[in-house]
């Protein structure tokens, strides 16, 4: 069957409208060469169909950053392992791609013109394919920057925490010393004494707790 080209698609019809817009233009090189280029111009299809999504992720990411920047408190750090989900799902579609348009090339079955057509295919196919590895260690990097910030936080906490106990650390070795030994001291004598302690107790506590989670430490 010369001159036939039977193709398949899994699902949808996202790559059929391109393809049937270049064949409805009458001076279009589709319909004026043979099905070899046809051959390319779906392998072109497919590849432009990618561009645009590559270079979405990259200014995903590039959103990610400035969001990250100005308050990483609040930075949901899931963004980032979905943009590199999403990334190497792009990777998955391009894996089959390129080894159909290695095949063609490699094969005796086209020359000339319409080879040099499909090496720029290839070509493009590949600065996409560095685009997602060079998107995927933007991704690590900013995993990396994410982790260092909130060690960096984590050893802040740790300084107040250990300064505030040195602060105290006096007056927990008189309590220990002496401890309520003193004849007189005004609170005990409080008739509602007992119910303001676990009031302060509490209150101090939830401070605490607020603070910690304002501070997003919590």
């Amino acid at each position: 069957m010369e001159g036939v080209l039977i193709s398949v698609q899994g699902s949808g019809d996202t790559l059929w409208p391109a393809l049937k817009q270049r064949l409805h233009v009458s001076y279009s090189k589709v319909r004026q060469h043979s099905t070899a280029f046809l051959v390319y111009t779906i392998m072109d299809v497919c590849v432009n169909e990618l561009s645009p999504i590559s270079q979405t992720f990259g200014a995903k990411l590039l959103m990610l950053e400035r969001l990250m920047s100005l308050d990483q408190r609040y930075f949901d750090r899931s963004r980032i392992a979905a943009c590199s989900k999403q990334i190497k799902g792009l990777q998955t579609h391009c894996k089959p791609l390129r080894e159909v348009i290695s095949k063609l090339i490699a094969s005796n079955d086209y020359q000339g013109e319409t080879l040099q057509y499909f090496t720029d295919v290839q070509e493009d196919l590949a600065a996409i394919e560095e685009e997602c590895v060079h998107n995927l260690e933007r991704c690590r990097s900013l995993v990396d920057d994410f982790n260092n910030t909130r060690a960096s936080q984590q050893n802040d906490v740790s300084y107040i925490l250990a300064l505030i106990a040195a602060i105290f650390l006096p007056a927990q070795f008189l309590t220990g010393v002496y401890g309520m030994n003193f004849p007189y001291i005004p609170e005990t004598t409080y008739h509602d004494g007992y119910f303001i302690w676990w009031t302060v107790m509490i209150a101090l506590a939830a401070l605490i707790v607020l603070f910690f989670k304002y501070k997003r430490w919590l």
